[in-house]
């Protein structure tokens, strides 16, 4: 076979335009690849951020939580109150007759929280109280005042400021809503299960020793297991505390002496001095002079269940303690609760916080010149959120 060999002007012009062939074929490769990068990606004159741009902070939406303080604590049954420095109740834990609801736009200046009601006393002397009233202990005196008011199970009782006494409410078949004896006056008072004690302060009689009850216990109402019979001899008291079927009382000399149901222990307190004493469903817990807290007695819910509340931690210190059913609630110096025992509907569960919703804003820090997303709310010049509504704590 013969070959064709071209001459060199041929090759030459042959050359040039494959070169031009070539140069053209990837100016069209350019431009598709081009006009495809146009098709994916629109341009849009305010481009769409699926998350927050770069340069930009978003605030966390809830403002700090703030502390809930306390100026004096109440434990109940199965349910808690507590004053607050503003004078507003709160409460918590079973709710079911309405005990841990308080009245609004009321503020009062103590709190005593009783089986199923609360009571509060207002810082004219009045009183106001919420919850179970089958028996009537809600409805307190009309037109008089008191100085104290403690709720018991089925009854509550007031001090006056006099040292008299008046009591309302109680169970059918039952004196526990009666009034204490004629001739008494008292420092406190202290309503239990079903029945009152009280620290005299002026009494004409005298016990069956011809000793003078001033400075001592007394009780009245309906006796179980012997709760309500107070001490005699020459010992005089401070501060009591009865609950079910048992009655503690701290003596002048700060050692506690407690009488009646003693199953569980809670009758037996442990030696040495208490700054204050309070007895619960069958326990009790007392504060030593440094504000520790100490239990004894029955450590379980309705003796079945394992509930802690004799075993608080010695690690803590309170200014005041309040000892309920099967759970105690103290009092910090600063105000705040600690609770411990059954937590049973939320009783030994108090509030922690409050919060208020703060809405987000975008603070700018540095901004695209192509692509600068438009801010729903003006941008501040530091990066610390505006909250909407600002908590007001007192």
């Amino acid at each position: 076979m013969q070959r064709f060999a071209p001459s060199k002007p041929a090759l030459y012009s042959y050359s040039l335009t494959a070169l031009a062939a070539a140069a053209l074929l990837l100016l069209i490769l350019l431009s598709n690849s081009n006009n495809a990068s146009a098709q994916d990606v629109p341009f849009t004159s305010t481009p769409t951020f699926t998350s927050t741009p770069r340069g930009y902070i978003s605030p966390t939406p809830t403002s700090p939580p703030l502390s809930i303080t306390f100026s004096a604590i109440s434990a109940g049954f199965e349910h808690t109150c507590g004053v607050r420095p503003n004078g507003v109740v709160m409460c918590w834990g079973a709710d079911y007759y309405g005990m841990s609801t308080p009245p609004q736009n009321e503020t009062f200046t103590s709190i005593s929280a009783g089986d199923y009601h609360t009571c509060g006393l207002r810082a004219d002397g009045t009183v106001r109280c919420w919850g179970r009233n089958n028996y009537g202990q809600l409805t307190s005196p009309q037109n008089e005042t008191f100085t104290s008011i403690s709720a018991g199970d089925y009854h509550t009782c007031g001090l006056r400021a006099d040292g008299t006494v008046r009591c309302w409410g109680g169970k059918p078949r039952s004196d526990a809503g009666e009034q204490p004896p004629n001739g008494y006056t008292f420092k406190s008072i202290a309503a239990g299960s079903r029945g009152t004690c009280g620290i005299v302060l002026t009494g004409s009689r005298r016990n069956s020793e011809g000793i003078s009850l001033e400075n001592t216990v007394l009780c009245w109402g309906s006796i179980y297991f012997g709760h309500l019979r107070y001490p005699l001899g020459n010992v005089t008291f401070k501060s009591v505390s009865t609950s079910g079927y048992h009655t503690c009382a701290l003596r002048t000399d700060g050692a506690a002496q407690c009488w009646g149901s003693n199953g569980a222990g809670q009758s037996t307190p442990p030696s040495g001095t208490f700054a204050s004493i309070s007895a619960g469903g069958l326990h009790t817990c007392g504060l030593r002079a440094n504000g520790a807290p100490e239990c004894w007695g029955s450590n379980r819910l309705y003796t079945l269940y394992l509930a802690n509340q004799s075993k608080p931690d010695t690690r803590e210190t309170f200014a005041s303690i309040s000892a309920g059913y099967a759970h105690n609630c103290g009092l910090r110096a600063n105000g705040t609760v600690a609770c411990w025992g059954s937590d049973w509907h939320g009783r030994s569960s108090p509030p922690t916080s409050i919060s208020a919703t703060a809405t987000p804003i975008l603070t700018p820090t540095s901004v695209s010149a192509t692509a600068t997303p438009t801010p729903t709310h003006t941008p501040t010049a530091t990066d610390t959120p505006i909250p909407t509504n600002t908590p007001t704590v007192t």
